[in-house]
């Protein structure tokens, strides 16, 4: 309880900082570079559900499959020439993000000395205000852990997602929660929204 006390101090806190900082800047640029670091145990697989992007209004931008890339690209890698598994990278921008079955989403081999990215490619310089970002749920252990953006090279974020929930059935109404990287003041968010800002 005590630690659940914390993190909503925590929680607190950097939420009056968010609204007490008059300029808050949000990351402009082509190449939005997610550098995945870690999985939450898994040493062969990594992969995500689901990503949403939103403008300087706070509007959701419309992403198509040429805006999202991966690298490596997906399972599909370890048999070339073979395109079997559905989970590619378009999958993250597909909107179907509380996928359990693992057929909305994205997987990928985790590979010697390989870091593992996801890129969202803009055609021109795009202000994200906030990326939702939606955690592989068919094997939470394959999980994003760690991660790092990146903006056109240049380094905004570092973090840890959470891990979803290991007990989640088909039959579970509830939705696959996700974490929110929130670069706009927080006032734009919902009263659910708030509680998936990471720190």
């Amino acid at each position: 309880i005590q630690d659940e006390q914390k993190q909503q101090q925590k929680r607190q806190q950097a939420a009056a900082n968010r609204e007490s900082d008059s300029d808050i800047s949000m990351p402009n640029g082509f190449i939005f570079e997610f550098q995945l670091h870690s999985t939450h145990g898994d040493a062969y697989y990594i992969g995500l559900n689901g990503l949403e992007f939103y403008d300087e209004n706070g509007e959701r931008i419309g992403l198509i499959k040429q805006n999202i890339a991966a690298y490596p690209h997906s399972v599909n890698t370890l048999n070339p020439g073979t395109d079997d598994d559905v989970r590619t990278p378009d999958k993250l921008i597909d909107g179907e993000n509380d996928d359990i079955d693992g057929s909305h989403s994205w997987i990928a081999p985790i590979l010697p000395n390989v870091i593992n990215r996801v890129f969202v490619i803009f055609d021109r310089p795009t202000s994200v205000s906030m990326i939702k970002i939606w955690n592989y749920a068919k094997t939470p252990n394959r999980g994003v852990r760690e991660f790092s953006l990146l903006v056109d090279d240049l380094l905004v974020w570092t973090g840890i997602l959470d891990k979803m929930n290991e007990n989640q059935s088909e039959n579970d109404m509830q939705q696959v929660p996700f974490n929110t990287i929130l670069f706009a003041d927080e006032r734009i968010l919902t009263e659910h929204e708030k509680q998936t800002v990471l720190e």
